[in-house]
């Protein structure tokens, strides 16, 4: 029997090996010091370039044997900041790249490589460190040591509207790119297109402090004329909401709001209450004395 080729290395380069030594019959065995590929990476967005040849680049890879089983949303419209700061615009009919994720995790390039390498036959032995290749081989074990250092911020966001103009801002100031999945952002289904959630359809809540009693009666005329509910919130439970949302707190609990003077759910002014917190409102459970004010009011 024939040794088998040894590639020490599980990244791009050792698993594409592996793959086109096992599909054409040879034995391959690729050597990886970590417990898994693509362990340098956490979900970390990369470009999978097309612009350097003439035809598409899974179109290449697929000449090779490899097949683009991996995430792979293209790209054909792009924004690069020069040092200065000025913004250029990009666009091309075709892919100009295609935004693809590194990790050890379902759907990245990582994964699939090692998924196809697996079904050609290849042989992936994990945390087993290969240093020599005294019989020949392929070394493919990645860099030795940084020629550059690249930082990236992969992040959830429940407000995606607008996330475009927040992003070019973040990049001018910071000195990055971006590059936004579309595929992940979530759309409302009465948006037409994607590119309506990217840029517009922002929502907006609108705080009003009045004085105490002015917002009486204010309601049903601002939903008639705006056709959107008021709400009105008691002093002290905005400070009870507010020390719930920032501690994470939705169950019934009970809120000490102690602090100067305020108006209670009867109109009363008080300074310590207690309550029992609902949405946008609270159920007076205990209170301090009432304090003599100026004027008519108590």
């Amino acid at each position: 029997m024939r040794p088998p080729h040894r590639f020490p290395g599980a990244g791009r380069a050792g698993l594409v090996a592996a793959i086109t030594i096992a599909g054409h019959g040879g034995r391959a065995v690729v050597h990886e010091r970590c417990g898994d590929v693509g362990m340098r990476f956490h979900g970390d967005f990369q470009g999978l370039e097309s612009w350097a040849g003439e035809g598409d680049v899974l179109d290449e890879l697929q000449s090779i044997g490899i097949e683009p089983t991996f995430e792979h949303t293209p790209i054909r419209e792009m924004t690069i900041f020069d040092p200065a700061g000025s913004a250029h615009q990009y666009r091309s009919p075709h892919p100009i790249f295609y935004l693809i994720r590194r990790g050890p995790y379902p759907g990245t390039l990582d994964a699939s490589l090692k998924d196809q390498a697996l079904a050609c036959g290849a042989e992936i032995r994990f945390r087993d460190r290969l240093d020599a290749l005294p019989a020949g081989g392929i070394a493919a074990h990645g860099p030795c040591h940084p020629d550059a250092i690249a930082v990236g911020y992969v992040f959830d966001t429940d407000m995606a509207d607008g996330v475009v103009a927040a992003a070019q801002h973040l990049a001018a100031a910071s000195g990055i790119g971006w590059a936004i999945d579309p595929d992940r952002v979530p759309v409302h289904p009465a948006a037409e297109v994607v590119e309506e959630a990217l840029v517009s359809g922002e929502e907006y809540g609108l705080l009003v402090a009045l004085p105490a009693g002015e917002g009486t009666g204010l309601a049903e005329p601002f939903q008639a004329r705006f056709g959107l509910p008021l709400t009105r919130v008691q002093h002290h439970v905005a400070h009870v909401a507010a020390c719930m949302a920032e501690n994470g707190l939705s169950g019934t609990e009970l809120g000490v709001a102690w602090d100067g003077s305020g108006y209670g759910p009867d109109g009363t002014a008080r300074s310590r209450e207690f309550l029992l917190p609902e949405y946008a409102a609270a159920r007076l459970v205990e209170h301090s004395r009432t304090v003599q004010l100026h004027g008519r009011k108590r």
